[in-house]
């Protein structure tokens, strides 16, 4: 059943916006002859409700109508993550090249003047209707391809910690009474590192699902607010001293600023990008065990520095290190994570409308940058 309903494609559905009946419905008759399927609104505020209630793949519209016109539409619907892809195709009267630069700037895909043709108009339509549907293909073999990707990664990531979860707690029930206390404490130990590895592989899976979903961006906009940056970093530099206070690694963080720098960001997803940067950089950092962090005031942004003491970044790899699995000299390296880290950070970085630079420290060792928007 599911073959067959997959080998059923519909014909596209087109919304028309048209003040002036008569227009609207030879346009609506001109496209049923073509076997579209057709839904129609006189102006913008009633195209709004045909769209929330019915999934469109292409619109038709007037530009000068009542209530809600043209450009007041397409305004709208470009801040909906749900409409904002949906092929817009402008009709108007107005025929002066600037009434043109203006329906192109609003983001509409074409841009046709009263009176024209129904041949032009229907090879506007299939035109923009291929295009979306060669976009909407390449986006799906690029889902496809994310999800064979997970499901290799999974199978890979997670057998080496299960392995030893497994294997730990066998030979621990079978030999306890004559293991020694040292012996135990390394299996238990190596038990207890094998489910944290699994623990940070299923929440960055989690994490990325959720950027994906576009729950995370929901979640920005809903929590996002006004802070200190530099009581900040303090509070989770002190945070990551504490918490690996029984190792030898050490944690430093300098500023360049002398008071308050406040950011409007989510404090929940900074942490995240933090904490994923931070335990990069451990990682790489195996021998001098120090991880440095740093703040800079740049105008109207303000930089994060976390800087490993490893061997730096290849040149090459700079723009490939952030692409989803990818891992850097896996063989030289035991990068756990299942690769995902520098893709969560780049995503939610660009969430809370920030940047990510990075580069090789002239001393050594390689150099993530962050930089956000201050708020004055």
């Amino acid at each position: 059943m599911d073959v067959l309903n997959n080998s059923i494609k519909l014909a596209p559905q087109i919304l028309v916006v048209e003040d002036n009946e008569m227009v609207r419905d030879v346009i609506e008759n001109l496209l049923r002859d073509e076997r579209y399927f057709v839904l129609t609104s006189d102006n913008g505020v009633s195209a709004l409700t045909e769209l929330e209630e019915n999934d469109v793949d292409l619109i038709v519209c007037d530009v000068m109508m009542p209530e809600m016109d043209g450009y007041q539409l397409q305004k709208t619907l470009n801040g909906s993550k749900k409409h904002a892809k949906i092929p817009f195709v402008f009709l108007t009267a107005l025929a002066s090249d600037s009434d043109k630069q203006k329906g192109v700037e609003s983001g509409a895909d074409a841009y046709l003047t009263k009176p024209f043709s129904p041949e032009e108009l229907i090879s506007v339509i299939k035109g923009k209707l291929a295009r979306a549907e060669n976009l909407d293909s390449y986006y799906l073999e690029q889902q496809e391809r994310f999800s064979s990707q997970v499901i290799k990664q999974i199978s890979h990531e997670f057998r080496t910690p299960l392995v030893a979860i497994s294997t730990g707690s066998e030979f621990l029930l079978k030999e306890q009474e004559s293991l020694s206390k040292d012996k135990l404490s390394m299996l238990l130990n190596t038990i207890w590192r094998g489910g944290q590895r699994i623990q940070k592989l299923v929440n960055n899976f989690v994490v990325l699902q959720r950027i994906q979903s576009g729950l995370a961006e929901k979640n920005f906009q809903k929590n996002a607010q006004e802070f200190d940056l530099l009581a900040f970093l303090n509070e989770y530099v002190e945070k990551k001293r504490f918490d690996f206070a029984e190792t030898d690694f050490k944690f430093s963080f300098t500023s360049t600023a002398e008071q308050r720098v406040k950011v409007n960001l989510s404090r929940k997803q900074l942490e995240i990008i933090l904490d994923s940067l931070v335990d990069n950089a451990m990682k790489f950092s195996p021998d001098d065990r120090r991880v440095d962090i740093a703040m800079e005031e740049r105008g109207e942004r303000v930089a994060i520095d976390i800087r490993d003491h490893g061997n730096g970044f290849h040149a090459k790899d700079m723009v490939r290190l952030t692409t989803t699995f990818h891992q850097e000299d896996r063989h030289v390296h035991e990068q756990q994570g299942g690769g995902l880290g520098l893709t969560i950070v780049k995503a939610l970085t660009k969430i809370n409308d920030g940047r990510i630079k990075m580069s090789n420290a002239r001393d050594g060792g390689g150099v993530v940058r962050l930089l956000f928007p201050v708020v004055d």
